[in-house]
């Protein structure tokens, strides 16, 4: 610039001191200037640009670098030492794609301190005929002089030409002169130089970038274009034609390839619209190939058709409560849960999504809950919006945010149910995201609706709502309305509208479909069979005829057929071919017996029966063998039959049974092939049970509040994946819940679980160690059969290592010292399995038992979760007193066992000699609560249940009550304290 720089004297050391130096309306130079305070000092000086054609160079011999020139560079080193630098060699190399040296060795002899040399042989370097306008290209200069070693940067620029498409001209287009939906018309491109050198000789060859548009004469020509100037190929033009399904407002994208100026070389976009949108048609697609289309676009097989899906429970919905917390100003909220299934979005697969109180969900997720509503795509808010209804929205009372998974349609339906904007006005409104795998596009993202049930699109002091959505880089997206202002082509929002987001990609594609069948039997169609195209990881799931289907880009695969319980096919080099149908069935062997799921029977108190036990079976290879084995205890099995009740689904009824008896039953099932399964697994040894008995409850917890249980073991060594009393989040692997949603109390929230926190497969599960959960100690002394009941969930299958980690289950009768097992399993089960067991053999001292639950993960990775819910020790039985030594027989009333008691009791009696006997409950009013015995009773000890209730059926309240046994004359009274 005319000036000098002065740098501080601490700054000047041995090495180059780089300088931008500012250049008119041009990208600035580096310069790489050597400082010196050594005696030899070499570094790059200068250069002189050769493209004569002469010798090695090959240009249009005007001094400056050009696209496809070969040029011979002379470079100039400096010595900024003081000393002599003998021998000097340099070597000149780039990593720049643009540029190829061709010979970079070069020698610049013996240097003097202070002085200049240039090199004793031109470096010589090729530049790409494609590289742009104003490219700078650099270079690494490495010098060398006996052994010292120097590095210096050169830097030079390109000077090209820059062609840009600036506008388009339909010629015979008829007199709207526009490209129509079934038209062929030619087309006129305007380019504009924007280099710093003419374009001679241009020539172009035009590449349409969509189906809809085919190009029928794809050259063209231009004149001489100076820099600066403006030139249409008005005397060559190019010939395109658009299909007649295309889009009414449909813009076109071609992709031109140009030549100048004997072999330069570059690339620009055209754009041209086919047709005239009206709110009928329509309307994208951005950069990524996304289309917005209503219920309006009847004209189109792809428009929406409304069909609300009420979800709310309040509403009779099956849905299930999203916890927002946005009752008012300021409370905007947001939750992160887990899909159940992946969902592709704008190319990239998500297994998790954000839903904000104010109508819209996010990909990927965020901490963000905004309120403030913007056009699409936009800077502000969260990335990867998908926006229902994007407004400053609350959730009133009777309103709500809820999800339900709809397996049956594999579709996710979140509805922002009767929440309110700040006008107050109602808003009811729902998200359906689709799954890929069930639903294809031949791009392989999902397909994502939109529909209103109510909608008043009324807050103007907040832009209104905004409707549309946005790549997850916020790079690209739709906007169908903002600030009450509609894209053309949208309908206006209200009652019964429906928006349908659907992806089209321009790769060219084709399709694959065929039919998954039983290779083991007869070919019989296997239905929920996934075929997966490896190299794209794309999945098509089998329908109930086997059938499975849909687009792909074009390429050569390696496609799987797989399912559980067959043995995988894998086919290569499966062609898709654009426009063509590809035909590919798979025969899977089958490799395992019959899949089973046992709906376990509680006990029950009913002697009369029968006792309904369903059962899933699933299997495809016929079931000749599917039958019940029960037996009451110290008896023989005895097999019944089981009854279909359609599908998967059977039915064996076991007979009523006397009181005071176990039931002990299994489930065997035998497909056509001989490979037979058992439930529980190790049956016969290992069976399910239940009790035929009188039942009390001693002791139960729902594990709704808070009583006394604990956490941790001392050598518990868990880093994630703790116990926790909670409600649950689920997460999923797939379609396949991994934690539970819901505890198991049909009017509960909470249960003990390993981290409730949700998240992805794998976020919170249990990681490098167990964990340990322990319950009160419960006083159960009692005279009677006790039986203990709980409901677990249990699952280590999925991840990298399924299947290697255990439940562990245990029970202690003096205080934690000692411990028996209860359950010892590695057998997954995802669902709120039922565990009975009597105490018998477990128990000796029951006044002080505990039960452990420890969840671990020792083994490779496996995704372990687990839960517990509902657990009771239920009385199934009254006995007589323990046998011992022989008494006088007396009349005597004991204390109820246990007291105080807060489930059920038992109260021992003795008579001392048979006749009448009447035994009941009092109140401290002395008002008679319940009669527990009233008529002739034999003589010797026996007693009787108290379960807590009155005569009229309902539970006491707390307090203190009074036993009185009243017979032959005599009477006597037991204070009692009772808890609930």
């Amino acid at each position: 610039s005319g000036g000098f720089v002065q740098i501080p004297s601490p700054l000047l050391s041995a090495g180059a001191l780089e300088i931008t130096v500012p250049r008119h309306n041009r990208m600035p130079y580096l310069a790489s200037i050597p400082v010196a305070s050594e005696p030899v000092y070499v570094g790059f000086a200068a250069h002189e640009i050769d493209d004569d054609s002469t010798g090695a160079s090959d240009g249009n011999g005007d001094g400056v670098i050009n696209p496809g020139e070969t040029i011979e560079l002379g470079i100039q080193l400096r010595n900024f030492g003081f000393l002599t630098a003998p021998a000097v060699t340099a070597t000149l190399s780039s990593a720049d794609p643009y540029v190829t040296v061709l010979a970079g060795e070069a020698a610049f002899g013996e240097i003097p301190g202070g002085a200049t040399a240039w090199s004793e042989e031109d470096f010589v370097v090729q530049v790409a005929s494609s590289c742009p306008h104003d490219r700078i290209l650099r270079f690494s200069l490495d010098v060398a002089s006996g052994g010292d070693e120097w590095h210096s940067i050169v830097d030079l620029p390109v000077v090209s030409a820059d062609l840009v498409a600036a506008g388009e001209t339909i010629y015979n287009g008829g007199a709207n002169e526009i490209l129509d939906p079934g038209e062929t018309v030619q087309l006129g491109v305007k380019l504009r130089n924007d280099g710093g050198a003419a374009a001679t000789g241009v020539t172009g060859t035009l590449i349409s970038e969509t189906s809809f548009v085919t190009v029928l004469d794809a050259n063209g020509s231009w004149a001489d274009i100076p820099p600066g100037g403006n030139v249409e190929n008005s005397f060559d033009l190019f010939t395109v034609s658009a299909d007649p399904g295309a889009y009414q407002g449909y813009l076109a994208s071609f992709t031109l390839l140009l030549n100048f100026s004997g072999g330069w070389t570059d690339t620009t976009t055209v754009t041209t619209t086919i047709g005239t949108r009206s709110t009928n048609d329509p309307f994208g697609p951005d950069a990524y190939g996304y289309f917005a289309f209503d219920n309006t676009d009847t004209d189109y097989e792809d428009a929406p058709v409304y069909g609300w899906i009420e979800i709310d429970p309040n509403h009779g919905g099956a849905g299930t409560a999203i916890p927002l917390t946005d009752y008012g100003t300021w409370q905007d909220d947001s939750i992160t849960i887990d899909l159940p299934f992946p969902f592709q979005y704008y190319g990239e697969v998500f297994s998790r999504t954000t839903v904000c109180s104010n109508g819209w969900i996010s990909f990927p997720t965020t901490y963000l809950a905004n309120y403030r509503n913007w056009y699409l795509p936009a800077a502000g808010g969260p990335d990867g919006i998908i926006a229902c209804f994007w407004d400053d929205l609350y959730i009133p009372t009777g309103g709500g945010v809820y999800q339900w998974y709809d397996a049956a349609n594999h579709r996710l339906v979140i509805q922002w149910s009767r929440v309110r904007n700040r006008p107050g006005s109602g808003q009811t409104c729902q998200l359906i995201l689709y799954d890929p795998a069930h639903h294809s596009t031949n791009s392989g993202d999902g397909i994502i609706e939109m529909q209103y049930h109510t909608v008043a699109n009324t807050d103007s002091g907040d832009n209104h709502a905004t409707v549309g959505i946005e790549s997850p880089d916020s790079g690209t997206g739709l906007t169908y309305t903002h600030a009450n202002r509609y894209t053309l082509g949208a309908a206006t929002l209200a009652s019964g509208r429906a928006i349908r987001f659907l992806p089209r990609s321009e790769l060219p594609s084709g399709s694959i479909s065929g039919v998954v069948r039983n290779g083991s039997y007869g070919g019989v169609p296997i239905p929920g069979a996934e075929v997966t195209i490896e190299e794209i990881d794309r999945t098509y799931v089998s329908g109930e005829n086997g059938t499975y289907g849909g687009t792909a880009p074009v390429g050569v695969y390696t496609v799987t057929a797989s399912h559980p319980g067959f043995e995988p096919a894998t086919v290569e080099n499966v062609e898709i071919s654009q426009g063509q149908p590809t035909i590919l069935d798979f025969q899977l062997a089958d490799n395992a017996g019959p899949i089973l799921t046992t709906t376990t029977h509680e006990s029950t108190d009913d002697t009369e029966g029968p006792y309904p036990i369903p059962v899933t079976i699933v299997e495809y290879s016929g079931l000749p063998v599917k039958s019940l084995f029960f037996k009451t205890y110290g008896q023989t099995f005895t097999e019944i039959p089981l009854e279909s009740l359609g599908g998967d689904d059977y039915l064996a009824e076991i007979p009523g049974q006397e009181t005071i008896s176990q039931v002990q039953y299994y489930v065997l099932a035998e497909d056509g092939l001989g490979q037979a399964s058992v439930d529980p697994p190790g049956a016969p040894e290992e069976v399910y049970s239940f009790f035929v008995a009188p039942l009390v409850d001693l002791f139960f917890d729902d594990m709704e509040a808070d009583n006394g249980w604990t956490v941790g073991a001392p050598d518990d060594d868990a880093t994630v994946g703790i116990w926790e009393r909670a409600d649950p989040v689920g997460t999923y692997a797939g379609d396949v819940m991994v934690q539970p949603e819901d505890d198991h109390t049909p009017d509960g929230t909470h249960c003990f679980v390993t981290d409730g926190r949700g998240g992805a497969q794998g976020d919170y599960d249990v990681d490098n160690g167990k964990t340990t959960l322990y319950s009160p100690i419960v006083d159960l002394s009692s005279y009677g059969t006790i039986t203990l009941r709980y409901y677990r969930w249990f699952t280590n299958d999925t991840g990298n290592n399924p299947g290697e980690d255990f439940w562990d289950v245990s029970i202690s009768d003096d205080g934690g010292q000692t411990w028996k097992t209860i359950e010892y399993t590695n057998v997954s089960d995802r669902s709120w399995r039922l565990v009975e067991t009597g105490l018998e053999g477990l128990v000796e001292d029951f006044s002080q038992v505990q039960l452990r639950f420890v969840a671990s993960d020792y083994g490779g990775g496996s995704i372990v979760e687990a839960a517990v819910d509902d657990v009771s020790y239920i009385l199934t039985g009254v006995v007589d007193a323990p046998e011992g030594p022989a008494e006088p027989v007396v009349f005597s009333l004991m204390p109820g066992r246990p007291n105080p008691s807060q489930g059920g009791t038992t109260i021992a009696f003795s008579l001392a000699q048979p006749g009448e006997a009447r035994l009941s409950l009092h109140d401290v009013q002395g008002r008679r609560v319940r009669t527990l015995v009233d008529g002739p009773r034999p003589a010797g000890p026996q007693a009787a249940l108290w379960d807590g209730r009155d005569d009229r059926g309902a539970k006491v309240s707390s307090g203190i009550y009074f036993a009185r046994l009243e017979a032959n004359g005599r009477t006597q009274v037991r204070k009692m304290l009772r808890l609930e």
